[in-house]
């Protein structure tokens, strides 16, 4: 089983040797999971609607397989991925146990020179019989026809507080909303709608900041990795 590719993003003018990837959960009924990286644990015990922060991985051919956490006896999928040169991407892992596909999000290698505009984007993750449609408070419309599976292109806002309602593009039917995100001048975000854990919210809005790679503990470096050959 082969990783399901995202769409390209704007051109980056830096040279990097290495790729940085993130992990989110969107996982429904299998708890926190763990991703291993041939056999390396790279992120530990995230949450359903959770994004890690990111980690630096060589290009290549690697073996990724997620783990419910605290059991791995067997893995929940595992599956070969391929990171190339230059890019950031987010690992979205999706569906039901028995049912679990990883999708691979690009996003630039790294935020651009700050300036005096803020970046957006919609990440339609919801369901497949679902088109999105993204408007402002204002009414304004700057994303239409979003597919499942899709990035829309980057959207230049002026760095501001925005709330953004996400639509069917065939029925009009309010799906999610982003409230009060904050944009600020020269960083990119991504607004992502994923199906819900249980009935009560079928859909989720999730803000997140793209591309800004800090040290953090995602890489688990510090736990006792599992020998789990």
């Amino acid at each position: 089983m082969n990783i399901q590719p995202g769409h390209s993003f704007f051109g980056t003018t830096n040279m990097p040797v290495s790729a940085n990837i993130r992990l989110l959960n969107i996982i429904r009924e299998a708890g926190n999971i763990s991703m291993y990286v041939n056999d390396q644990e790279y992120f530990c015990e995230v949450p359903f609607a959770t994004f890690t922060g990111y980690t630096v991985i060589p290009p290549g051919m690697f073996d990724v397989a997620l783990y419910r956490s605290g059991d791995y006896a067997s893995p929940l999928i595992e599956t070969p991925v391929t990171f190339n040169v230059g890019n950031s991407f987010t690992i979205v892992a999706t569906g039901t146990p028995g049912y679990i596909k990883l999708f691979q999000i690009p996003e630039p290698y790294s935020a651009p020179v700050p300036g005096l505009r803020s970046l957006l984007r919609l990440v339609n993750m919801a369901d497949k019989s679902l088109v999105l449609d993204g408007t402002l408070q204002d009414n304004t419309q700057i994303f239409s026809g979003v597919k499942y599976t899709e990035v829309s292109s980057y959207a230049r806002l002026t760095p501001n507080v925005y709330t953004l309602t996400v639509k069917s593009a065939d029925t009009g039917d309010i799906i999610a909303t982003a409230s009060n995100i904050l944009l600020e001048a020269g960083r990119i975000y991504s607004v992502y709608i994923v199906a819900g854990e249980n009935g009560e919210e079928p859909f989720l809005a999730l803000f997140t900041t793209d591309s800004e790679i800090t040290e953090s503990d995602a890489f688990c470096n510090e736990r006792e990795h599992l020998n789990l050959r």
